[in-house]
């Protein structure tokens, strides 16, 4: 780790602050369900697969890897989630 004037550098801060980010999403997810309100993601992100299950849980994300399949895609996580 290299230390400039108190700050991280670069390459290190963004890690960090892409880290905060998704502990901060996570928490906030955790008490939107202890308020009732469950959450589900969809994404057209090829990474997410790295940092979702964290956030969201093993189940409540989908990565859409195709985006002419959306369409069809959110009929059947409509489906999952309704039945």
């Amino acid at each position: 780790m290299k230390l400039c004037d108190k700050y991280i550098s670069n390459a290190i801060g963004k890690e960090l602050h892409i880290k905060y980010g998704i502990e901060d999403t996570r928490h906030a997810l955790l008490e939107m369900k202890q308020g009732g309100i469950h959450a589900f993601c969809i994404t057209i992100d090829n990474e997410a697969q790295e940092y979702l299950p964290h956030m969201y849980g093993s189940a409540n994300y989908a990565v859409i890897d195709e985006v002419h399949k959306l369409p069809r895609k959110v009929a059947d996580i409509y489906r999952r989630l309704t039945t």
